[in-house]
C-alpha cells in the first residue's frame, strides 16, 4: 500500500495507492486501485485497477475493477468535481466523469445509467424514463433502460 497526505480512519483497508485523499471508515482499496485528491465515505469499495480521482463518493459505493470515476482537470487546476450518491454501483470499466444519483448502477464508456427500481421507478412502464428525466433532466443522453 502507498499512502501519502491523506487521511485514513479507523477500519480501512488499503492494499493499493492512497493521495491526498480522506477515507472514511470502512472503506477498502484493493490492491492496484488508486484513490488521488478524493473524499471516499465510509463503506466504499474500490476493486483491483479502479481509478477515483478528483471526486467525492457517498457512502457504500462499489466502483467496479478497471473502472475510472472522475478525471483530472485540463490544465491542473480544480475543475469540477464527480459526486457520486450513496449505494451507487459503477460495472468494471466504466468511466464515470459526471454527477450520477443515489442508488442507480453506471457503467460503460462513455457513461450510462440504469433505472434502478430501489427508487421506485418501475422499469418496465414506458413513463420510467419520463418519470427519471423529469427528477434527472441533466441524464437525458446517459440513460439506458434494460
Amino acid at each position: 500500500a502507498v499512502i501519502e497526505d491523506s487521511m485514513i480512519t479507523d477500519g480501512c483497508d488499503v492494499k493499493g495507492t492512497v493521495k491526498h485523499s480522506l477515507l472514511y471508515a470502512g472503506v477498502t482499496v484493493e490492491e492496484g486501485a488508486v484513490v488521488e485528491d478524493a473524499v471516499v465515505m465510509g463503506g466504499c469499495i474500490i476493486k483491483a485497477g479502479a481509478v477515483v480521482k478528483h471526486c467525492i463518493l457517498g457512502e457504500n459505493v462499489e466502483v467496479g475493477e478497471n473502472a475510472v470515476v472522475g478525471e483530472h482537470p485540463a490544465g491542473g487546476g480544480i475543475g469540477d468535481v464527480a459526486h457520486v450518491g450513496p449505494g451507487l454501483k459503477i460495472g468494471a470499466n466504466a468511466v464515470v466523469n459526471k454527477d450520477v444519483p443515489n442508488n442507480h448502477i453506471a457503467f460503460g464508456n462513455p457513461m450510462q445509467i440504469v433505472l434502478n427500481k430501489k427508487n421506485n421507478i418501475t422499469i418496465a412502464k414506458i413513463d420510467t424514463e419520463e418519470a427519471f428525466l423529469k427528477k434527472y433532466p441533466q441524464y437525458k443522453e446517459l440513460i439506458k433502460i434494460i
